[in-house]
């Protein structure tokens, strides 16, 4: 038994060893370090206070992403891939400037193995190439060997400066682009006419329990705003310390009364899908209302829309839960818009991929740490295995008879019990969506 704990606890050690430098990965919103070299204070305070004043300034979404490899692509070519797949672009456009570095830890402190600045959507053509070959040399000037040789605190200190000293750049080159005079208006698709949310008392993101930076709450109001515009179906987030501070009922039935007390919800039918947080008890409630709104969201499709973020709010990590949140109700809206609602009965749901946006650990390197760890674990099971000193299967019959022989007084056979086996012939699960007198449907649990 101790061979076994050994066995089992040195592949815990190596996978968690392992896991560490995916960990290590911080999203602060319009700033995401993948190695956790920087401070985290510094990296929040660009993302929150420089970055989205540039963003809300120019209409050009401004993010820094700092990775830890290439995965075998050339830097742009993976900040082309970051781009598309986390929907990079300022309010459901393509519009927008992101800098991406390749950091690492060396003997010296930090390094730098390559960066890129790559712009998207409008601010391809408002950034010259002379402007941008001024960002460039702005971040190459002190991200080099030279000024990046003085222990890991002077080193985090220049990538500091150079961040700012290319925020000032980038806000100089994109006023002189005029970038400012030519911020679009928003133009989300048609949805089917209605009241809209003009009597909504409540933002679409109402963090009273404090969970998101300023940053990420504005990054997820503007998604779920364009969301409940794009679809016609209004997608909310609460969040709140105890939901008995606000009911004498059940979780369930607080979300249901913040959605009626504040007229939640989109059109005539008032159309619309909340998640409610409370964490006192860790108690969270997923309703839906509507015509639409419940056909969107079917009680299967519920299921799949709360294994999508509870696995991120099981380890505290509430942006990439919200945000998982609001692609996969997203993908659920799109579905019942074009007449398939995800639903059992249509052939289930296969959008979700299991990962956020914010952690962003591909199924390469989770792979590579099983099979290490497995490998590990059954050198140590051989290595122990050669130890052992216990006995050896005999290959004769006789070995195993013992010299007085068998013997048997008794001769007698007792009818003792009845062994019954009932197999249960499940039924076939039927889809669609459970509704309440008040018109609502949801589900509730734990987190």
């Amino acid at each position: 038994m101790k061979k076994k704990l050994l066995t089992l606890l040195s592949a815990i050690c190596l996978l968690a060893v392992l896991t560490v430098p995916a960990l290590a990965a911080r999203d602060y919103g319009l700033t995401y370090d993948a190695t956790g070299l920087m401070d985290e204070s510094f990296m929040q305070s660009l993302a929150d206070d420089t970055f989205q004043t540039l963003t809300d300034k120019y209409g050009v979404q401004v993010r820094l992403d700092i990775v830890d490899g290439l995965e075998g692509n050339s830097i742009r070519d993976y900040a082309a891939l970051f781009y598309d797949q986390y929907d990079y672009g300022y309010e459901g456009t393509d519009d927008g400037v992101l800098l991406m570095l390749y950091l690492y830890e060396d003997d010296t402190g930090l390094a730098c193995e390559d960066f890129c600045i790559l712009p998207g959507g409008r601010a391809e053509t408002l950034l010259t190439t002379e402007q941008l070959d001024t960002l460039y040399s702005t971040v190459a000037s002190t991200l080099n060997q030279t000024s990046m040789s003085g222990g890991l605190t002077e080193d985090q200190a220049a990538c500091e400066t150079t961040l700012l000293n290319y925020a000032a750049a980038l806000d100089s080159a994109l006023a002189a682009a005029g970038a400012a005079d030519s911020v679009p208006a928003a133009a989300p698709e048609p949805v089917p006419a209605d009241t809209g949310e003009a009597d909504a008392r409540l933002d679409h993101v109402t963090d009273t329990a404090g969970l998101l930076t300023d940053g990420q709450a504005a990054d997820l109001e503007s998604r779920a705003a364009q969301m409940s515009q794009q679809y016609g179906c209004g997608t909310y987030i609460v969040t709140v310390d105890d939901y008995e501070d606000y009911t004498d009922g059940s979780v369930r039935q607080c979300a249901e009364e913040i959605f009626t007390d504040y007229d939640l919800g989109y059109g005539d039918s008032r159309d619309g899908v909340l998640l409610l947080m409370s964490m006192a008890e860790r108690d969270y409630a997923l309703i839906a209302h509507g015509d639409f709104g419940n056909a969107a969201f079917t009680d299967y499709g519920k299921d799949v829309l709360t294994d999508a973020f509870l696995d991120d709010f099981r380890y505290d990590n509430w942006y990439d839960g919200f945000s998982d949140y609001l692609d996969v109700s997203g993908d659920m809206m799109s579905a019942a818009r074009s007449g398939n609602p995800v639903d059992v009965d249509n052939g289930g749901y296969d959008g979700y991929d299991g990962g956020s946006s914010g952690s962003r650990v591909t199924v390469g390197s989770v792979c590579a740490i099983v099979i290490i760890a497995l490998l590990v674990a059954l050198i140590v099971s051989m290595a122990l295995k050669k130890k052992m000193k216990s006995a050896r299967t005999q290959v004769m019959a006789e070995e195993y008879v013992i010299p007085q022989g068998v013997v048997i007084d008794v001769r007698e056979d007792s009818f003792s019990h009845r062994t019954e086996v009932r197999e249960v012939i499940e039924s076939k699960s039927k889809g669609g969506t459970t509704v309440n007198l008040g018109g609502f449907s949801g589900k509730s649990g734990k987190f």
